[in-house]
């Protein structure tokens, strides 16, 4: 097991472009590319990405490249068909909108044996294509932003738990859970653990390293397993995307009553004041001023939080990162109100197609 196979699982839809810069990262790999493969489950894409993919296998022989066919289209779905069709004895996975370093499966297999742990994955290196893209990429990687410990830490470690040390006492009290992105599992704890659950797009990852967790396993994060990712390129497509986490998070937390911590419903309880107070404000002075007050402290936040950003990346982009953080935080937590809201009437809608 010093050099397992390694069969690594993505998931596409309508990704042409950017499942060939994918692929093309991972046949640049230094792991023995006899002993990968890469496995490709296609939703139906209507856009030629199956084909640029079985074009890029034919060029090059090892790593093998396989496209397989992901009926249901969303991910959850497409990593059940790949690690099933896979042949590996480690699962490594990667979005189709990301590409490896030469050392991200050697990164992954050295972690995953030498950690013991169950799930291993690192750290996205943000990659924006123009300037809302670049502006959306330094959001997401400060804690003000996103505040995911896998795209603000440096620090390696089990990310089961976060805890705190303070003067009052609370040594070691746990005030969240986390995930890793993408990484790398053995083929047995996918045996042991069972499938992505298909129901839960948007958050397959938060519930598949939650059981992991329920069962006694552990899920560790190392900074030396690095990757690209490219997030997206305009403040509507941003704000779709993240509504869609929260509402997908949101839907784990009240079907299980797990997966959440209490940052997670920082966003909501954000959304949930604007909107109490906004609608208070009609009618209440003392609500026209508590909505004005919450607004300044946050645009004050962001405004602060920004200048110290854009000090280092670039002044061009300080106008536009408050409208960044705000498509970010505003977008989550409305998504989160959908998913409570949905079961709450009734109107949960299920899986839908992740983008």
């Amino acid at each position: 097991m010093m050099t397992p196979t390694v069969s690594v699982v993505v998931p596409t839809y309508n990704a042409k472009d950017a499942i060939e810069a994918c692929i093309a990262s991972l046949q640049r790999q230094d792991y023995p590319l006899e002993r990968l493969e890469i496995v490709v489950a296609d939703g139906s894409s209507t856009d030629g990405s199956a084909e640029a993919a079985r074009r890029l296998a034919i060029a090059q022989p090892h790593p093998r490249v396989r496209v397989i066919v992901n009926p249901k289209g969303n991910t959850a779905a497409g990593l059940n068909r790949g690690i099933e069709a896979a042949t590996g004895d480690v699962i490594v996975r990667l979005d189709a909108h990301s590409e490896a370093p030469p050392d991200y499966v050697r990164r992954n297999v050295e972690v995953l044996l030498s950690s013991g742990a169950d799930y291993v994955g690192g750290k996205p290196n943000n990659v924006g294509h123009g300037y809302w893209g670049e502006a959306i990429a330094l959001a997401m990687a400060s804690r003000f932003g996103v505040g995911v410990h896998f795209r603000t830490s440096s620090d390696p470690g089990d990310v089961d738990t976060v805890t705190i040390d303070n003067d009052l006492g609370l040594t070691g009290l746990s005030i969240g859970v986390d995930t890793v992105a993408f990484g790398a599992f053995r083929r047995e704890t996918f045996r042991r653990i069972g499938p992505f659950d298909e129901d839960l797009i948007y958050s397959e990852d938060n519930e598949y390293t939650h059981r992991i967790r329920a069962g006694g396993g552990r899920i560790y994060f190392h900074p030396a397993i690095q990757f690209t990712y490219h997030p997206r390129r305009s403040l509507p497509a941003l704000f779709r995307q993240y509504r869609n986490y929260g509402w997908g998070r949101m839907r784990h937390v009240v079907r299980d009553g797990a997966g959440a911590s209490i940052r997670h419903f920082v966003p909501m309880a954000f959304v949930g004041a604007l909107g109490v107070l906004g609608i208070a404000s009609f009618a209440s002075t003392a609500a026209r001023f508590a909505l004005g007050a919450l607004v300044g402290v946050y645009l004050v936040c962001a405004a602060v939080i920004s200048a110290r950003i854009a000090l280092a990346a670039g002044l061009r982009y300080w106008p536009v990162l408050p409208l960044v953080f705000g498509c970010l935080h505003v977008g989550y937590g409305i998504g989160q109100w959908q998913a409570v809201l949905g079961r709450l009437f009734g109107a949960d809608h299920g899986v839908r197609r992740k983008p």
